[in-house]
């Protein structure tokens, strides 16, 4: 699916990652812009609210979280560069209140957005995952899903 608007060209491809479960994802994101002589931006936005089924030991779940997003967006960042050696790609591990926010901003400053369609295990049909769904509303650029 492609979202359309008018906009003057930012030359930036944008991709959410959450894990390796998306370098596919990054890799259809890495060939558009490679097509579009645009740069890659991925974007690894995580909230903390999604990690804390419960409150002990908060400060050690922070820093595990945070240095997981951070080691998934690093190696999937690697295989690209290895792939992609002519392409400029830059990843950005950020968190948020709300990783959907985070991109809808983010697409602000993209030609466009690539996101992985997460469908939630437990829902029928084929439904897209909360953040895919967001961006297809509120996102500032063309959307393109990609599926799992």
């Amino acid at each position: 699916m492609v979202q359309s608007s008018e906009q003057p060209a930012k030359g930036v491809v944008l991709v959410g990652v959450r894990d390796e479960d998306d370098l596919p994802a990054v890799r259809f994101a890495a060939t558009l812009a490679g097509r579009r002589k645009a740069s890659l931006r991925l974007l690894s936005a995580w909230t903390l609210l999604r990690y804390l089924e419960s409150a002990a030991p908060v400060v050690q779940a922070v820093r595990e979280v945070a240095e997981a997003a951070a080691a998934a967006s690093t190696r999937i960042l690697g295989e690209v560069r290895e792939e992609f050696p002519d392409l400029t790609v830059g990843d950005d591990v950020v968190q948020v209140p709300s990783p959907a926010g985070a991109l809808v901003e983010a697409s602000g400053h993209a030609d466009l957005l690539v996101v992985g369609a997460r469908k939630h295990p437990h829902a029928p049909g084929t439904s897209l995952g909360r953040v895919a769904h967001a961006m297809l509303h509120h996102a500032h650029c063309p959307v393109a899903v990609f599926p799992r």
